[in-house]
């Protein structure tokens, strides 16, 4: 293999404009190959990073608790209480596995980011690989965001938001709470100052209390299905799958394993972010990022199981795609009082908006590491660019969301292939590549080759053929 390009060197300035910033190694020769957790190989560089380990884990848990923490409950009432608490654990320790082995690759390496590591590591057109599935997964991702704050905050065609509600107006009838000027409103006035940002541990504020307002939602949800149990309102306990809640995915088990498991996978994405927190660690070490992650998976794990099953034993065959759906007015109120329940729903609804606000600059970060590097050949944008960047994407994502609501499935067909190559593909080349003969790369590597080529095809060919066909191309 070509001699890889040395790394940034410690002493370079931060080209960001702000102060020095800290680089994963100061020194780049490689440790031979063994386990990440071997604590005799971890290095104790003292780096000039400012994250301590409590808002490294902030940010971890930020980026992993998106969107996709509102459709797990279908998922859990859809596999049942063992399968979906199988997977959730099976899904939590391969994700560490993964992240660990991503933190090994840039720990020995020294570079700062995982296309870079990619690129230099595993050739070049990984790293073009690497790059775009970035690009493409987390620009879908914000678009997606801008047109679920709308529709929270507006409304739709068939179903009011918050502000019309109260407002006691239809979406768009009036200009001041229409959809284009309330969210051109939130990317000035909210997610502009979170992007323009030029460290992550600038926003471990934001992600605290981002995360704060997730486990608000779970101690909600908890009181919510005591509730229901009580009076006598709530599910019965669902051991095993059930086939009855859709009616296209009727009697297909497989689809509905699959499903479950790519929503539960895909609810801890967030490899792309791991190498930028390893630069941000204060007084770095592997073993330091690597507890980062396990906790934040483990707390975040939790969240997820509280949140997935409290909703299956409230909602049962009820439970809906998205369960702000399950948290409306009407059906708040077979469990309180009719001023609780509305008063309730509102806060949920704008809490799930400002969730999503808060994360945002999370998937932005990667996303406009990458496009410098694709238009400034630099990792770090300076100067103009920095900020043609960051203005650019949000001005984009805001027009395009505001120009297409049907965007949403192509985005998610096509998320669904780049998250897989960011959480499957990249980190089973990686451990080929540091962990050679060591037990990841002969157990856990061809069992994410595996998982590559099962959710590429799930991704993609299933997920047309049931848009074309309504039906599930696993099921007759």
């Amino acid at each position: 293999m070509p001699k890889s390009p040395e790394p940034p060197s410690v002493e370079e300035t931060d080209k960001y404009g702000e102060e020095k910033a800290p680089l994963l190694l100061e020194t780049h020769q490689r440790d031979p190959p063994s386990r990440l957790h071997t604590p005799h190989i971890m290095r104790r560089d003292r780096l000039q990073g400012k994250s301590g380990i409590a808002q490294t884990i902030f940010n971890l848990m930020n980026t992993y608790i998106g969107s996709g923490m509102m459709s797990l409950p279908h998922g859990f009432a859809e596999m049942g209480f063992f399968l979906s608490s199988g997977f959730l654990a099976f899904v939590a320790y391969m994700c560490c596995v993964g992240q660990e082995i991503v933190i090994r690759a840039c720990h020995i390496s020294g570079w700062r980011t995982l296309t870079e590591v990619s690129r230099h590591e595993l050739g070049h057109w990984v790293g073009v690989l690497s790059q775009v599935s970035i690009i493409v997964n987390n620009f879908g991702i914000l678009i997606v965001y801008l047109i679920v704050i709308g529709d929270v905050l507006v409304g739709t065609d068939d179903r009011r938001g918050v502000l019309t509600s109260l407002a006691g107006v239809a979406p768009g009838e009036v200009w001041y709470l229409s959809r284009w000027f309330t969210v051109s409103l939130v990317c000035i006035l909210v997610l502009q100052p979170l992007v323009l940002q030029k460290r992550l541990h600038h926003l471990t504020g934001s992600s605290g209390f981002a995360v704060a307002l997730a486990f608000t939602f779970g101690g909600f949800m908890t009181v919510l299905m005591i509730l229901a149990q009580s009076a006598g309102k709530g599910a019965d306990f669902q051991a095993g799958l059930n086939t009855e809640i859709d009616t296209k995915m009727n009697n297909c088990g497989v689809n509905i394993a699959l499903d479950g498991f790519s929503i539960l996978w895909f609810a801890y994405i967030g490899y792309y972010n791991i190498p930028p927190l390893m630069n941000e660690l204060k007084d770095y070490t592997s073993f330091g990022m690597v507890k980062s992650i396990r906790i934040a998976v483990a707390a975040t794990s939790v969240l997820y199981f509280a949140v997935g099953n409290t909703a299956m034993f409230t909602f049962g065959d009820d439970t809906r795609g998205d369960i702000l759906l399950n948290l409306s007015y009407s059906s708040l109120s077979q469990f309180m009082s009719p001023a609780s329940a509305r008063s309730l729903s509102y806060i949920i609804t704008v809490g799930y908006a400002i969730k999503l606000m808060l994360i945002y600059p999370m998937e932005n970060w990667a996303l406009r590491e990458n496009l410098s590097d694709l238009f400034g050949g630099s990792q770090q944008p300076t100067g103009w660019m920095f900020y043609a960047i960051t203005y650019g994407v949000t001005i984009c994502a805001c027009l395009i969301s505001l120009s297409v609501s049907s965007v949403v499935w192509l985005v998610s067909l096509i998320g669904s292939t780049t998250s897989t190559i960011i959480g499957f593909t990249l980190p089973a080349m990686l451990s080929q590549r540091f962990d050679e003969g060591s037990l990841c790369s002969r157990i856990i590597v061809p069992f994410y080759w595996v998982l590559t080529v099962v959710f590429m095809f799930h991704g993609l060919v299933a997920q047309s053929w049931i848009l074309a066909k309504e039906s599930p191309i696993y099921c007759f």
